[in-house]
């Protein structure tokens, strides 16, 4: 911030993507590789764990910063290079956490949100299209039956950048496959330019989806038995495991010191 007050020119260079893409490609010092786990159950109890000898002495600054800005709120979706989404209602709002800058995007216009008449409905993802480099954040509505399963789902796409708006999906395959109706449940995860995500399909049936960045075509992948079970009865969720996507559920975690991690494969594995 200090240097992008030099000068006009500085700040524009400061502030181009041809700057900040340069940057992430700087080769840092190698250093361990760190997990952090913040989980909870219904006595609040809590726990931090990390591969880090040094963790109290060398991460610990870094994870108590206050980054409250005013207009910040609401539902966060996820953090990607420095870029903050999460959503207020419709409206998705994206956050520069150098630049402190805030950008409000419009508001997602969908029937079923008109018709169920609540945002709760709605479910977010945030990635990054690195064929075009491209941001997009995916909002997806669905509607559910009284038997609990997934009547319709609808799927918007918004690329950030000036003059940005809600669009349908924008596939290369001719016609394109519609997804399968279905209700996120999970946070998103990307992975060479492909967001995967936990969802039900009825109230017995998860499975993973998948939805890549750049031809925006979704696909469905099939649960493991046992995977589809834990998910089903806890609250599993989605981590990178060996630069794959892996399901993993810790509810005995606490008192058994046991993870159970189902990987991603040409087969799944545990």
């Amino acid at each position: 911030m200090r240097f992008k007050c030099v000068s006009k020119h500085w700040s524009s260079l400061i502030s181009s993507r041809y700057f900040t893409n340069l940057f992430f490609q700087v080769s840092s010092p190698k250093r361990e590789p760190r997990v952090f786990m913040f989980l909870s159950d219904n006595e609040h109890l809590c726990a931090l764990l990390s591969n880090n000898n040094n963790f109290l002495s060398d991460s610990y600054p870094h994870l108590n910063q206050d980054l409250t800005l005013p207009g910040m709120g609401g539902c966060f979706v996820n953090a990607l290079c420095g870029l903050m989404c999460f959503r207020v209602g419709r409206e998705v709002r994206i956050c520069n956490l150098t630049t402190r800058q805030l950008v409000n995007f419009p508001q997602v216009k969908s029937n079923i949100l008109d018709e169920a008449g609540g945002e709760f409905r709605m479910w977010n993802y945030f990635g990054h299209d690195s064929v075009h480099d491209e941001y997009k954040v995916l909002s997806t509505v669905f509607e559910v039956s009284k038997e609990e399963t997934v009547v319709r789902s609808e799927h918007q796409v918004l690329v950030l950048g000036p003059g940005a708006y809600w669009r349908g999906t924008q596939t290369t395959t001719l016609p394109p496959p519609p997804p399968p109706p279905h209700r996120p449940y999970s946070q998103g995860i990307s992975i060479n330019g492909v967001l995967y995500y936990g969802a039900w399909i009825d109230k017995n049936t998860c499975v993973l989806m998948s939805f890549d960045l750049t031809s925006e075509e979704f696909s469905l992948i099939e649960l493991p038995i046992e995977a589809s079970i834990v998910w089903h009865v806890h609250r599993a969720n989605l981590m990178i495991y060996e630069s794959k996507i892996a399901v993993f559920e810790y509810s005995r975690l606490m008192t058994e010191c046991i993870l159970d991690l189902w990987v991603v494969e040409e087969q799944w594995r545990i």
